[in-house]
């Protein structure tokens, strides 16, 4: 029996593992068995959908940072200092974050700036990483069951480094997996796996530059969880998915999706689009779907977006399966992956801000708008998300034609009354600019199981 090692730090990745094609194909080869380690708390719903004879889940600690290294590992962050590392730096990417006064930010961005520019470190780092701290929380896990491969889902995370510095200690091929494609262009990796997999090209080629990864080491695998998009069994009927949300069928639809703690007034937008909504100021007449991001959910405070719970003309999209197991607090269904499908595709435009939603939708040839004005109450002065437009990945999307941009309240009812009367606007953009960044989708989890099963020969 060939045993591999599957790290799941985060609800994100353990969707696009275990809710895919991945797993399936994997466990279609009977002479492998597969061991998740996964945070401690797990809960009754996770246990029944790892309930396999050939699936074994161990709890595990996370790795703890102490001030030197803390600091040590901002720094070599930093070796990948793109526009989104500048971003994530001046503002801490959040409200929640304190923001870095100016001078500092001018001093802490020439220095950054001098070091990213210096690729003949990144070696160097890297070995520093290891050699001080070899981190060996996870080895006796690797004496005990002797695995055949590892993976590592989150590269970024404290755990995932963890275990690939075990597997290269114990010589066991280790296989690192991209969480999404905005990882890439705001940290180095701290360790190199033995095959990187990524979702696109343009992951690819900041691999190969920001990262100094060798091409031959690294495969294309398209995202998993967009595998759903292209099977017609996904979808609802038109009339079966209004019904579900008690629409009616005279009014289009306009999906708002959040993108939570890093647009945080973003339910300000949502409640003008139902004012609108209302008082029928579109050219024709609408219906809202509200959708909050997993990043709004907190167990101890409402939720900002419950303020449209109730309002006329709007299904409050509010289904997300939280768990206190993973950091990330969520752990994405089956029915919930499902249920968003169904609203990207049966929706008659998205709006939202720089938001994997848009890349979703223009697979679903949707169209997109994104909001690029702060509303009338949101506080001036902080980190305003439209600066997070021409980020790294996000600007790919953003300078593809295929999203139109509002920068008003009057831009964004003239953009929906352009996509109410014509939604084939921009229709060849949103094609083009999918197959380039999500390719593969519909055979995505199959192509990663399969490359998964051939590192094992």
């Amino acid at each position: 029996m060939k045993k591999i090692f599957m790290m799941l730090s985060r609800g994100f990745v353990a969707r696009n593992m275990l809710q895919t094609e991945v797993k399936k194909t994997i466990l279609e080869q009977e002479d492998v068995q597969l061991i998740l380690f996964v945070p401690s708390n797990i809960p009754d719903h996770f246990h029944k959908e790892a309930n396999h004879p050939r699936i074994t889940t161990i709890e595990c600690e996370d790795v703890q940072y102490g001030p030197l290294r803390r600091r040590f590992a901002r720094s070599m962050q930093k070796m990948v200092y793109s526009k989104t590392a500048q971003y994530l730096l001046h503002y801490g990417g959040r409200p929640s974050k304190k923001n870095m006064s100016w001078p500092f930010f001018i001093v802490a961005h020439g220095f950054f700036k001098l070091l990213s520019s210096m690729k003949f470190f990144i070696p160097v780092w890297r070995w520093l990483e290891i050699a001080t701290w070899p981190d060996k929380i996870y080895d006796e896990h690797f004496k005990e069951h002797k695995p055949d491969l590892v993976i590592a889902t989150s590269l970024k995370t404290k755990r995932d480094a963890a275990i690939l510095k075990s597997a290269k200690r114990f010589n066991v091929k280790p296989i690192g997996i991209t969480r999404s494609w905005d990882n890439l262009d705001r940290m180095l990796l701290q360790v190199v796996p033995d095959k990187l997999v990524v979702q696109n090209e343009a992951m690819k080629e900041i691999a190969i530059k920001d990262h100094a990864i060798d091409e031959k080491t690294i495969f294309v695998a398209g995202f998993p969880q967009f595998d759903l998009y292209d099977n017609s069994e996904t979808f609802d009927d038109y009339e079966t998915f209004l019904e579900k949300r008690n629409f009616t069928p005279d009014r289009k639809v306009i999906f708002f999706g959040s993108e939570g703690a890093w647009a945080p007034y973003g339910y300000m937008i949502a409640q003008e689009l139902i004012d609108m909504a209302n008082k029928d100021e579109f050219v024709h007449p609408v219906q809202v779907i509200v959708r909050p991001h997993f990043s709004d959910i907190n167990f101890d405070k409402k939720n900002v977006y419950d303020v449209v719970e109730g309002r006329p003309l709007t299904y409050y999209d509010n289904y997300f399966r939280v768990s206190k197991m993973f950091t990330d607090k969520w752990d994405p269904s089956w029915e919930e992956m499902t249920n968003l499908a169904n609203q990207l595709k049966h929706s008659d435009m998205l709006i939202t801000y720089a938001s994997t939603l848009s890349l979703e939708a223009a697979i679903l040839d949707t169209p997109i708008i994104n909001i690029d004005y702060q509303a009338r109450q949101e506080p001036k002065g902080g980190p305003f998300m439209g600066t997070f437009y021409q980020s790294s990945h996000y600007s790919r999307m953003a300078n593809s034609g295929a999203i139109k941009f509002a920068h008003s309240r009057n831009e964004l009812k003239a953009l929906v009354n352009r996509y109410l009367e014509n939604p084939e606007y921009e229709k060849t953009e949103r094609k083009k600019f999918a197959n380039w960044l999500a390719p593969y989708t519909g055979e995505a989890g199959k192509r990663l199981g399969d490359f998964i099963i051939q590192q094992l020969s």
